[in-house]
This record gives structure tokens, sequence and C-alpha cells, in this order.
């Protein structure tokens, strides 16, 4: 995806919804590939895939975007783990700055476009024009 032609370890992580996920060692360090499915690809437009990590990465709510393409993204990997519901039970101290970092990724600015592709993406799995 554009920083290096020598990957020396690739490692899957999860597969999310419906794209596949890897970790790969570069000549830069530690990255993370997100291959997109064709079912994702049907969802979302070329020209707006990547849209919501670029827009996070902009505002430090996402690692920094090292590349985009019409097929995947690639993004620097921060070593960490998953915030699941008992955390926030355990470690009550840090509802606060999960809440403000929530409250920053729901007033991004996302164009108009993006949602309503949402809708074109079912109908196109469908097969129905919008």
């Amino acid at each position: 995806m554009g920083t290096s032609d020598t990957m020396i370890l690739t490692t899957p992580l999860s597969v999310g919804f419906c794209n596949k996920v890897l970790q790969v060692e570069t000549e830069v360090g530690r990255q993370v590939i997100k291959v997109y499915s064709e079912i994702s690809k049907l969802r979302t437009r070329a020209e707006l895939r990547g849209l919501a990590d670029l827009r996070c990465s902009e505002v430090e709510l996402a690692p920094s975007v090292s590349s985009l393409t019409k097929d995947g993204i690639m993004h620097d990997y921060i070593d960490g783990q998953v915030l699941c519901e008992q955390d926030i039970h355990l470690h009550k101290s840090r509802n606060t700055q999960i809440a403000q970092l929530v409250s920053t990724l729901h007033n991004l600015h996302i164009p108009l476009e993006y949602g309503l592709s949402i809708s074109h993406g079912a109908a196109e799995m469908i097969g129905q024009p919008d």
C-alpha cells in the first residue's frame, strides 16, 4: 500500500465487520492494513472509503493513516487492548475521558454524501437502483 516493498512479518488481527485486517512489520515499523472486502466496497463508494479513519486521525482519535487506496487503508499500529463494557464498570475514573473522546467523535463533520452512501450501498447489494 505504498510505504515499503519489504514486509517482514504478517499477523492476522480481528477480521472486523467484513474486512481483512493484518498487522505487518515494515521498514517503518508496525502498521495495520485493512483490506476492504467486496461487500464493504458495495456499501461505500470508492471516494468515501477511509473517510472516517482519516477524520479520526486528524483529530487524534485514531492512529495516523499512512496510505489509502480504493482497496484498503494502512495506518500506524498502536499497542493496547480493546475497551470492553467491564472496563467501564471497573475503571470509573476513565469514564469522563472516554465520554469526551466519544463526544469528539460524534461531533466530527462528515460530508452528507457519506451518510447517503449507506442506503446507496444497500440498494446496490440487493440489485435495486436508488
